[in-house]
């Protein structure tokens, strides 16, 4: 059982003075309740069902809006002053089987669904509906011990009569300050794009998404020298095969 709760305040777009997108402060305060039950819990494979309330309030700050100008835009603002609430159901289960010198997962699957409703029944001030699947599988190659094939599938829908409603994007791996990553030790994902792409490509209330990888370890290094914060563990290579999109409206495989 967990209980939770947070306040952010975010710079925001989306106030319009005369035509121009204005940013301004938004304040979030949000309080979670959940709890998550295991179905099983084996040496080759688990399952956990959790179901969660969640509950934000947002607010504008302040602005750069004061008195109007009668030769201006009509300005138009964001929604503030809101409650957005909604209960969560989600499954997972996992079987993958990973080893200390090899590169990631072997084998297994793993498999998450979820699906959120709002709606003033909870507290919301808006009706949504947001369903979410992922599944990931891995097979080791027989040729050679580091060999391993896997397949990415996720995607989701999102609706609802909320005016900002959440997009999903789909795109490229975004730029990334290096010397930052490497002090920071942050690193982009090797899932969950679309290469090829600009970052941000396509948007939509729906993504779907298939991510192809072929991973072959071709020196196993484990070397580095005395003391000095530098140590080199192996060489690999990937063939990498993406293909998704997002969308509005309706699903169409072959759009």
């Amino acid at each position: 059982f967990r209980l939770g709760g947070a306040r952010s305040v975010v710079q925001r777009g989306g106030l319009f003075i005369d035509g121009r997108n204005t940013r301004f402060e938004e304040e979030r305060i949000g309080a979670t309740a959940s709890f998550s039950l295991p179905v099983f819990r084996r040496p080759d494979g688990s399952a956990s069902v959790s179901l969660d309330y969640d509950f934000d309030y947002l607010r504008m700050l302040d602005d750069e809006y004061g008195d109007p100008d009668p030769n201006d835009i009509l300005p138009r603002f964001p929604e503030s002053d809101i409650k957005v609430a909604g209960v969560a159901a989600r499954f997972s289960y996992s079987d993958i089987e990973g080893y200390p010198y090899t590169l990631g997962p072997q084998r297994g699957k793993t498999l998450s669904l979820s699906m959120r409703v709002d709606h003033p029944n909870v507290g919301s001030d808006f009706t949504g509906l947001n369903l979410d699947y992922r599944f990931h599988t891995y097979w080791r190659m027989p040729w050679g011990r580091t060999p391993v094939l896997s397949m990415r599938f996720n995607g989701g829908i999102r609706t609802g009569n909320r005016e900002r409603i959440g997009q999903f994007t789909l795109g490229g791996v975004p730029q990334q300050d290096v010397v930052q990553s490497v002090l920071n030790n942050l690193r982009a994902g090797n899932t969950g794009y679309l290469r090829g792409y600009e970052f941000q490509a396509a948007v939509g209330t729906q993504m779907h998404l298939m991510n192809m990888e072929y991973r072959q370890e071709l020196w196993n290094i484990e070397w580095g020298l005395a003391t000095l914060p530098l140590y080199l563990r192996k060489i690999h290579w990937a063939g990498l095969f993406d293909m998704g999109n997002a969308f509005d409206g309706e699903f169409d495989p072959l759009d």
